[in-house]
């Protein structure tokens, strides 16, 4: 069971949703969403204060107050077992895991236009059969074909001339995320191996 608190806005997608497109799409190395959705009755209010306060000001200087989405409560439940990556037999265990994580990724951008943006040795776990699978998907980036994001609190301003090599720079989003992904495999490889020798 997952539970968090996501914002809530009209650019955003619910971590129960980027699950159902994984699985619509047939992604890899991706857990099991069993149910998920939000916890109805359970929404911040810590945002209204400021939003009366702002109504005050005239909208010259309304304008430099940052108003924040209410938070709503999102639980998930996942039916696949799995233990954290630290918890590894063998490097090659560690190995196949990180590629099976990496996989996942590629897939989900390639399938899924959705990049996962988060991956981290605490976000890939190992399953009982040694497979790798690429979790938490709460801060993922979602892109639609316009080349539009879904995600709050980011603005994202491009030249007209950049929009021709848009596709190139999800790309290199992309390779980028893997490069950190192999140099986390490796102090993970590193750490875990060295602390078991004593």
């Amino acid at each position: 069971m997952k539970d968090y608190w996501r914002e809530e806005s009209l650019r955003t997608r619910p971590e129960a949703e980027i699950y159902d497109i994984l699985a619509e799409k047939k992604v890899p190395h991706v857990a099991t969403m069993v149910v998920g959705g939000d916890v109805e009755g359970m929404r911040t209010k810590t945002h209204e204060p400021r939003l009366q306060l702002s109504s005050a000001y005239p909208p010259t200087i309304r304008k430099y107050f940052r108003l924040e989405n209410p938070l709503q409560c999102h639980r998930l439940f996942l039916d696949t077992i799995a233990r954290d990556l630290s918890a590894f037999g063998n490097c090659k265990v560690l190995v196949n895991c990180i590629a099976d994580a990496m996989e996942a990724a590629q897939c989900a951008f390639d399938l899924a236009r959705i990049l996962h943006r988060d991956i981290s040795s605490g976000n890939i776990m190992i399953t009982p059969t040694h497979e790798g699978l690429l979790i938490d998907w709460d801060l993922c980036l979602v892109l639609d074909f316009e080349g539009h994001t879904h995600r709050p609190g980011r603005t994202v301003c491009i030249h007209i001339g950049l929009l021709v090599l848009l596709s190139n720079i999800f790309v290199r989003a992309l390779g980028n995320s893997c490069q950190s992904t192999s140099c986390k495999a490796e102090r993970q490889a590193i750490r875990c191996s060295h602390s078991r020798r004593r």
